[in-house]
């Protein structure tokens, strides 16, 4: 069975880290992962292990010599057991430049999977000092590498106008499909009773802008009124008690729920009436890709997201320069539509254009790169 080394999985909750799992799950009889995980611990150690992977620590918590040092001679002593580094990457930065270089002088096969479109705040300051000077390091080593991304969008922001091939995650369609059962039990657990609800799925961090959509709740709630409709806010981060505090402020506090990061948002996506997508900038986002596999009508922000995410005519995509009330207003055109439409029967008449996100698919187009000489 060939070994392929794996970069990209976090100790945190995102979309890199579940398609990651997503793909060690479908590939596992055919490939052995070893991830590299840059910190102490890893989430998911236990998972990864129980479906045939191997997780290597090369912890930064020391200092960037030790993890420099620590690095190569890891990357050194499996080289004798695998040629091929599988590299996700959402930006450059000197971790990245350096795990290039150590697999270039060690003649590893690097395959680099682009995943995002653009830099947060903070990542902005240090973009206009080190970026572009890290960058065009960087590409020096990009031009022996399988070069993938997750949209057009993701694979111009690392490549530039070098050539690339596009790779969309994949997730488990059937996971996602409707059932009234689970979405009746689901909205009984938190007490949404007949109320419209309004979805959100994402970290609490900036670049996710989860203030735009509690604007547009807001605004929601004007129109309609705060008895009919509940905001479902599923993420954690480093935002999080700045949202609750914004939720207050507004007197929304009983109609904005925060539940955390969740592992069951194929249920959440069930109770909900609409999801909306208010990020900053998205590589190819999963909730995207499940609330359509889910027959869940979407409205995200133009411009924002990847244009190849909206396969089918749930989606949505307004611009957020038109402001948290012309969101509001769109969402209260899903609402007149009725909560009772059969999203079963939407689903299946959707179906074939979902194929393209089927997870078996994705995983073995990879496969492919994976395994090629």
């Amino acid at each position: 069975m060939k070994e392929i080394i794996v970069f990209g999985l976090s100790d945190t909750i995102g979309g890199v880290e579940n398609y990651l799992l997503i793909l060690q799950n479908q590939l596992e009889r055919q490939v052995k992962f070893l991830f590299f995980a840059e910190s102490g611990k890893n989430m998911y150690a236990e998972q990864i292990v129980s479906h045939h992977g191997e997780m290597i620590y090369i912890p930064r918590e020391e200092g960037i010599r030790v993890y420099i040092r620590t690095l190569h001679e890891k990357l050194k002593e499996y080289r004798k057991r695998t040629d091929t580094i599988y590299l996700n990457v959402s930006n450059y930065s000197h971790e990245r430049l350096i795990i290039l270089r150590f697999a270039k002088r060690l003649n590893y096969k690097v395959i680099i999977h682009s995943h995002a479109a653009k830099l947060n705040r903070i990542e902005r300051v240090i973009h206009r000092m080190t970026h572009q000077m890290i960058k065009q390091l960087s590409l020096r080593y990009v031009d022996d590498c399988v070069r993938l991304a997750v949209s057009q969008r993701a694979g111009r922001f690392l490549y530039g106008n070098r050539s690339f091939q596009v790779l969309s995650p994949g997730i488990d369609l059937n996971r996602f499909i409707f059932d009234p059962q689970v979405r009746e039990n689901h909205r009984a657990q938190h007490h949404c009773g007949n109320r419209f609800v309004v979805g959100f799925v994402g970290r609490m961090v900036e670049i996710k802008n989860p203030e735009f959509a509690i604007d547009v709740f807001h605004e929601l709630c004007q129109i309609v009124g705060k008895e009919k409709a509940l905001l479902m806010m599923i993420g954690d981060g480093t935002l999080l008690e700045v949202m609750k505090q914004k939720a207050a402020a507004l007197e929304l506090k009983e109609q904005v729920l925060f539940l955390g990061a969740s592992d069951q948002v194929n249920r959440d996506l069930q109770a909900m009436d609409c999801l909306i997508g208010t990020s900053l900038s998205e590589g190819m986002p999963l909730n995207i890709m499940e609330a359509q596999a889910a027959g869940l009508p979407v409205i995200c922000a133009r411009d924002r997201y990847p244009q190849e995410i909206a396969v089918s005519s749930l989606v949505k995509m307004i611009p957020l320069e038109v402001g948290a009330k012309a969101w509001a207003e769109e969402i209260v055109s899903i609402m007149n539509q009725g909560q009772n439409i059969d999203r079963a029967k939407r689903l299946q008449d959707l179906m074939p254009s979902l194929t393209c996100f089927d997870q078996k698919k994705v995983a073995q187009s990879l496969y492919k790169h994976l395994t090629s000489d």
